[in-house]
């Protein structure tokens, strides 16, 4: 949700939330399903975004009614950032009940994006 309502106000458009959490949890399928179109929307955004796009300055209204305002590139940040603090929390649950986490780091997409960077390149 939060994705869906920071990309509501890079693009100025109404999110539709009153709050940054659903009164009742969707679906796995649904879930699944928002997180693509927001991942989408994000890669597509960051692919053509400016440099000056980036630096522009969004002001907008929190869910809880209060005004702010970050520059695109702050609002990127925040919703990277956000979303590791979630991934992180996910998998300190799974460790502590015994479980495998999953292997999503940065590192990882890195070298899945471009394999290439899998064969070296200047050592440290």
């Amino acid at each position: 949700m939060v994705d869906r309502i920071f990309i509501g106000h890079v693009t100025g458009e109404p999110h539709g939330f009153a709050a940054d959490n659903t009164v009742e949890t969707p679906s796995i399928a649904a879930l699944r399903m928002a997180m693509a179109q927001a991942d989408g929307w994000l890669v597509r955004y960051v692919e053509c975004a400016t440099p000056t796009e980036l630096t522009r300055n969004v002001g907008f209204r929190f869910t809880d009614g209060d005004r702010g305002s970050m520059r695109v590139e702050e609002i990127l940040l925040h919703l990277l950032t956000h979303g590791s603090n979630h991934r992180g929390m996910a998998a300190r649950v799974l460790a502590v009940n015994g479980l495998d986490r999953p292997r999503d780091t940065f590192t990882r997409f890195l070298h899945q994006s471009d394999p290439v960077r899998r064969h070296g390149g200047a050592q440290s």
